[in-house]
C-alpha cells in the first residue's frame, strides 16, 4: 500500500514493530514493510543484541524510508512496546497502527488484506486469524489460545478466533478511549476485551504464519510467569464484567454510531435470541470455543448451585449467564444441582468442609437435632454460627464440581461435529 495524496485523512496508518532480540530478522521485515510506503515505527524494547547496529545500517541503506525509532533502555515487555509505538504513531498524526512482530513469523503479504479491511470500516479493530490446522502449529499453544478466546467471549461477548495473534490493525482512537492496565502479552488480550466493552466492531482476517524449523525459534514467552499473569488478567476482567457499570465508548460521537460499531438490535430481539435453545445447539456446533462456552455455562450453574443463595439461585444463574455472555439454558440446568435430595447433601457437605477450614474440627451435629422444629430465634442463631462455614465450603465444593462438570461436558461435546476454521474473512459478534 503506497500512501499518497489520495489516501483519505481518516485513514492514515503507520506500522508499529515491537522488537526484542530480533536483529537477525529485522532487515527482512523492514524491507517488506518499506514497500507499503507507510511510516515504520520500530520499538527496540531493551534489546541486547545488535538491533541498534542493524537499524543504523538499514536506515543508511534506505534514506527515503520513513523510519522512526523508539528505544527502551531496558526490556519492559510487549505491552509497553506497543504503548510506545502507538504514542509515536499518534505523535506523527496517524489514525491507525498495523502491528507486526519482528521475529519473521508474520507473512508481509497479508498486510494488504488487513489494511484494506481497516480502511473499509474505519472504526473497527482488525485481527489476524491463524489456522490451527497448520501441521507446524505448536500443539501447546492450542489450549492456551482456546481458553483465552473463551475468557474474552465471556468478558465482553466478542467471538474471537485468535486472541493471541499480534498481526492486527488498531484504530488509535480506541487507545485514547480505553485504558489497559496489563503489560507484556496480556496487553493485547485486554485491548480486545475493552474494545468489546467500548462497542467496537471486530473484523478477523485469515493470515499465514511462517514457522521456523523445530528448535530454531526462540520464544520470549515465559510459560509459568506469563500464564499466571494471563490467569490474573482474565479473572480481573471477568470480575469487572459481572458489574453492571458503564464502559467508555469508542469511536467518539462525531464519527457516528454506525461507523466501526456493532450494529444495534432491539432489546426484545436480543432477549428472544438469548433464550432460544437453538442458539445453544449452534454454539455447540460452531467451533471449539462455542463448545467450551456451553460447558462453561453448565459449570457456572453448578458453582452457583453450591452457594447459600436460596431461594434465588436460578435468578443468580440467569444474571451470571447474562453478564458472562453464556446461554441461559446450560447455566440454569447446572444450577438445578441445588434441588433435593442432592441439594441437601451439598449443604451438609459445604457446612462440614467450611467448619473444618475455620476451626479444624467438624461441626457439632447435635446443633442440627430437631432442625424442623426450631423457632425463628433458634434458626437465626444456627445460621449465625454456620453461615460463614457454608459460604466457604460452598465456594470450594462449587469450584471443584464446576471444574468436573466443565471437563465432563467438554468430553461429551467432543462427539458433536464442528468446523474449527472460519468460513469468511470477516467474523463479528
Amino acid at each position: 500500500m503506497n500512501e499518497g495524496p489520495d489516501v483519505p485523512a481518516a485513514f492514515r496508518p503507520a506500522v508499529v514493530l515491537p522488537s526484542y532480540q530480533s536483529a537477525k530478522h529485522l532487515p527482512a521485515v523492514l524491507d517488506a514493510a518499506a514497500a507499503w510506503g507507510l511510516p515504520l515505527i520500530v520499538v527496540d524494547d531493551g534489546s541486547t543484541d545488535d538491533t541498534t547496529g542493524v537499524l543504523d545500517a538499514w536506515a543508511a541503506a534506505h534514506p527515503d524510508a520513513q523510519l522512526h525509532r523508539v528505544t527502551h533502555p531496558t526490556n519492559r515487555g510487549k505491552g509497553e512496546a506497543l504503548r510506545s509505538g502507538f504514542a509515536e504513531a499518534a505523535r506523527l498524526g496517524r489514525t491507525h497502527a498495523l502491528t507486526m512482530d519482528t521475529d519473521g513469523q508474520h507473512d508481509p503479504a497479508d498486510a494488504a488484506a488487513l489494511l484494506a479491511a481497516a480502511e473499509a470500516a474505519l472504526g473497527t479493530l482488525v485481527l489476524g486469524h491463524r489456522s490451527t490446522n497448520d501441521p507446524n502449529y505448536p500443539a501447546g499453544s492450542r489450549l492456551g489460545r482456546s481458553l483465552s478466546n473463551l475468557a474474552i467471549l465471556m468478558s465482553c461477548g466478542l467471538r474471537v478466533g485468535d486472541s493471541q495473534c499480534g498481526y492486527r490493525v488498531v484504530p488509535l482512537g480506541l487507545i485514547d478511549a480505553v485504558r489497559c492496565r496489563a503489560g507484556r502479552y496480556g496487553y493485547e488480550a485486554e485491548l480486545l476485551v475493552r474494545a468489546g466493552w467500548a462497542g467496537v466492531a471486530l473484523v478477523q482476517v485469515p493470515v499465514r504464519t511462517i514457522y521456523p524449523p523445530r528448535g530454531r525459534h526462540v520464544s520470549h514467552f515465559r510459560p509459568l510467569r506469563d500464564t499466571l499473569h494471563g490467569l490474573t488478567l482474565h479473572l480481573r476482567l471477568l470480575t469487572r464484567a459481572m458489574l453492571p457499570l458503564p464502559h467508555p465508548q469508542c469511536p467518539p460521537p462525531e464519527l457516528g454510531r454506525g461507523v466501526g460499531r456493532r450494529s444495534g438490535t432491539p432489546w426484545w430481539q436480543r432477549v428472544l435470541r438469548w433464550v432460544d435453545p437453538r442458539e445453544l445447539v449452534r454454539a455447540a456446533r460452531r467451533d471449539r470455543v462455542g463448545q467450551m462456552s456451553v460447558a462453561a455455562g453448565l459449570a457456572l450453574g453448578v458453582f452457583v448451585a453450591n452457594l447459600p443463595l436460596y431461594p434465588v439461585q436460578t435468578l443468580v444463574a440467569l444474571y451470571v449467564a447474562r453478564r458472562l455472555h453464556l446461554h441461559p439454558v446450560s447455566t440454569v440446568v447446572g444450577s438445578q444441582a441445588a434441588f433435593p435430595p442432592l441439594g441437601l447433601m451439598l449443604i451438609f457437605a459445604a457446612v462440614y468442609l467450611g467448619r473444618l477450614v475455620l476451626t479444624g474440627a467438624p461441626p457439632a451435629w447435635s446443633d442440627f437435632a430437631g432442625l424442623g422444629s426450631l423457632g425463628f430465634a433458634e434458626l437465626r442463631q444456627l445460621l449465625h454460627g454456620y453461615f460463614l462455614a457454608w459460604w466457604i465450603g460452598g465456594v470450594a465444593i462449587g469450584a471443584a464440581m464446576g471444574l468436573i462438570a466443565f471437563g465432563v461436558a467438554l468430553l461429551l461435546l467432543r462427539f458433536v461435529p464442528i468446523d474449527d476454521e472460519p468460513t469468511a474473512a470477516a467474523m463479528a459478534r
